[in-house]
């Protein structure tokens, strides 16, 4: 498998490196933590294999041309239904179909934060909101499952991530 990365030269997938590290090298980005969060993230997510109810309801809308923000709106409102379980309905990324617990995908995202950026603004943001938007939830009545699935993390991550490639390439020039 060979692809082109961002200054169009070749890059080779190679055998002795796993997938999410040729991956993170065909992006021409060669950096450890950002490597796990792609074994990371590509592992949590794979499950779905692009097939749940809010990828591909984005995809479809988006293959119509539309907006960006069309689509976007459109895939959180698929999610809203009773056989999604009314996930992100009251607040987005919280709730799920199946799990009355935290999603052990959100365990695995909060983890990585705890080891790699601690101290982050957003990350603090998302642990308030953990400790908080639960028992708020239960109380008003809002959700029978309040507890955060794996979408009330993945922001964060990819989001600080960005922010270092900002820096490093100054995407902002």
């Amino acid at each position: 498998m060979n692809r082109m990365n961002i200054d169009f030269y070749e890059q080779k997938s190679m055998n002795n490196l796993d997938w999410s590290h040729n991956f993170t090298n065909m992006l021409g980005y060669n950096d450890p933590q950002f490597t796990e969060l792609m074994r990371l993230y590509l592992t949590i997510h794979s499950d779905h294999e692009g097939g749940n109810v809010s990828a591909h309801t984005s995809h479809l809308v988006g293959s119509a041309l539309s907006d960006a923000y069309l689509s976007f709106s459109a895939a959180m409102n698929g999610l809203a239904g009773p056989l999604h379980g009314f996930a992100n309905q009251v607040v987005p990324g919280y709730g799920h179909a199946v799990l009355r617990k935290t999603d052990p995908r959100y365990t695995c995202q909060r983890e990585f934060a705890l080891k790699h950026l601690p101290n982050d603004a957003m990350f603090k943001m998302v642990s308030q909101l953990f400790k908080i938007v639960p028992n708020v939830l239960l109380e008003q009545g809002k959700a029978k499952n309040p507890w955060p699935n794996v979408d009330a993390h993945s922001g964060v991550l990819l989001q600080q991530e960005e922010d270092k490639v900002r820096k490093e390439v100054d995407l902002d020039a």
